[in-house]
């Protein structure tokens, strides 16, 4: 068996020659001494890294996403992945200016501008200053979600695909290619978790923007050949959700149902993905989600 047909054969029940192999992911530092090398794989990391080539110029960043994917690749066959991993976490913003090795500012400098900073030793890529400073309170949401409803309106409805068709196109014949869609999640910040209580129909309006956003992405990516769509949406932490099972149970399992029909709809196998604690939930988000 190839690593498609193995990986294929497990969602079918089916029985195969081993059990498929495939990591989430590997962080920079580990991806690196598993080649022996600077390796372009990894997290916030990446997203660094594309800020300078963004900032380098066109040819730059172009050097930087087919080292990423050819990094990617080698990295999943030294490691015998069934599930190939090809695209890891992006930022394809270009910063306005680079204030020292690992800072970046984003935005207008003298209207509204964000300030990120790269931590070597954990990877991480955040934001450390920003201007405007605005909290967000229960009366924004309304006009957040009504901005979304009208951006979605006037949004084409076809998705833009063309990296993931590549990939499926040159790799496809002999390994499944992870792709990502149907994402689908409550903001965790404590206003929107409020709302979950407070304001049901508007955060149910909220997902209903997601929920046809991630349609529309999983149609794109059936007709570029796509097997597995990996989706989800974190919403747990180690001590459990973050919102009630039955809010859970009203909010999230009839989208959740809808994304599952979808992919199934078109031959595709949904996976549904979160940190945390999930048992609380676990009879909803597996026999009623599809």
């Amino acid at each position: 068996m190839n690593p498609k047909e193995r990986v294929l054969a497990t969602f079918e029940h089916e029985p195969t020659d081993k059990v498929p192999i495939h990591h989430v992911g590997f962080s920079g530092k580990i991806a690196s001494a598993i080649l022996g090398r600077e390796a372009f794989v990894g997290f916030g990391i990446q997203r660094w890294r594309e800020a300078n080539a963004l900032w380098e110029g066109e040819e730059a960043h172009r050097t930087f996403i087919e080292k990423s994917i050819k990094d990617a690749f080698e990295v999943a066959r030294a490691t015998e992945q069934d599930i190939l991993r090809l695209q890891y976490w992006r930022s394809p913003e270009k910063p306005t200016q680079k204030i020292d090795k690992f800072t970046f500012l984003y935005g207008d400098p003298k209207v509204s501008w964000r300030i990120m900073k790269f931590h070597p030793l954990s990877e991480i890529y955040e934001v450390v200053e920003e201007y405007p400073k605005r909290k967000i309170t229960l009366k924004d949401l309304k006009n957040i979600v009504l901005k979304m409803e009208e951006q979605l309106d006037y949004a084409s409805s076809f998705h833009e695909v063309s990296e993931e068709r590549d990939l499926i196109k040159k790799f496809g014949d002999k390994y499944v290619v992870r792709v990502h869609g149907g994402f689908i999640q409550v903001p965790l910040n404590s206003i929107w978790l409020a709302a979950v209580v407070s304001k049901p129909d508007l955060v149910a309006r909220y997902l209903d923007v997601q929920l046809e956003l991630a349609l529309r992405r999983i149609r794109a990516l059936s007709k570029a050949g796509a097997k597995l769509i990996f989706g989800g949406g974190d919403m747990a932490g180690n001590d459990g959700p973050f919102y009630s099972p039955k809010a859970f149970r009203e909010l999230m399992v009839p989208r959740l149902r809808r994304i599952a029909d979808e992919c199934h709809k078109y031959g595709m196998y949904y996976l549904f993905a979160s940190d945390g604690n999930l048992w609380p939930i676990a009879d909803d988000l597996f026999r009623r989600t599809g």
